[in-house]
C-alpha cells in the first residue's frame, strides 16, 4: 500500500544524512577511544573545592529559582551528583558526552563554513587538491572535527571534571 505524498528524499539527500551520519560516528569513535581511559581518574584539584566540599550540590532544590554565575556548570554537578554519587566513572563520562557533543558542533559549524563559501570556486579547488576525484566538502570538516576532538589541549577540559566550567 503506497502512502500518498510520503516520497523518499533524492539519492543524493540520502548519501548526504548517511555521510554525516558517519561522520558522527568516526568523531564518538575518537572521542571514546582517547578519553576512555580517564574514566577511573579519581577527583583531583578545584574538583575538591567545586564538588567534593561543595554542600549545595546534595539537593537539586539549592538551585530553583535560577540565579547566580555559572548556573548551568553547577546545576550539571548537581544532577551528576544526585544521579552518581562521588562515583567518578558518571562525572567523566558526562564531561566526555559534552565534549562529544562540541566535537560534532564543531564537524557542522565547518561543515556550514564550507558550504557558505562560493561553490562554483570552492568545489573545483578542492577536486583540483584531491587529485579530480570527488570533492573534499565532506572530509575537510571531519578533519576539522578530529583535530579538535583528539588535540592534547583537550585533554585538561575533559578529564578535570571542574573544567565543565570551561
Amino acid at each position: 500500500m503506497k502512502i500518498p505524498n510520503a516520497e523518499l528524499p533524492p539519492p543524493e539527500t540520502r548519501r548526504q544524512t548517511l555521510v554525516r551520519l558517519a561522520a558522527v560516528v568516526i568523531i564518538g569513535l575518537a572521542v571514546f577511544a582517547v578519553y576512555s581511559n580517564t574514566f577511573s581518574a579519581p577527583f583531583v584539584f578545584d574538583d575538591y573545592i567545586y564538588i567534593v566540599d561543595n554542600p549545595k550540590l546534595a539537593s537539586l532544590s539549592n538551585f530553583w529559582p535560577p540565579s547566580g554565575t555559572r548556573y548551568i556548570a553547577y546545576l550539571s554537578f548537581a544532577l551528576n551528583y544526585s544521579v552518581n554519587g562521588f562515583d567518578v566513572f558518571g562525572w567523566h563520562l558526562v564531561n566526555t558526552a559534552v565534549h562529544f557533543i562540541n566535537s560534532v558542533l564543531v564537524y557542522f559549524l565547518a561543515l556550514a563554513l564550507l558550504k557558505s563559501l562560493r561553490p562554483d570556486i570552492i568545489v573545483p579547488t578542492l577536486q583540483r587538491w584531491n587529485g579530480g576525484r570527488a570533492p573534499l566538502e565532506n572530509t575537510l570538516p571531519l578533519c576539522a572535527a578530529l583535530v579538535f576532538a583528539v588535540h592534547p589541549v583537550q585533554t585538561e577540559a575533559v578529564t578535570y571534571i571542574a573544567q565543565r566550567f570551561a
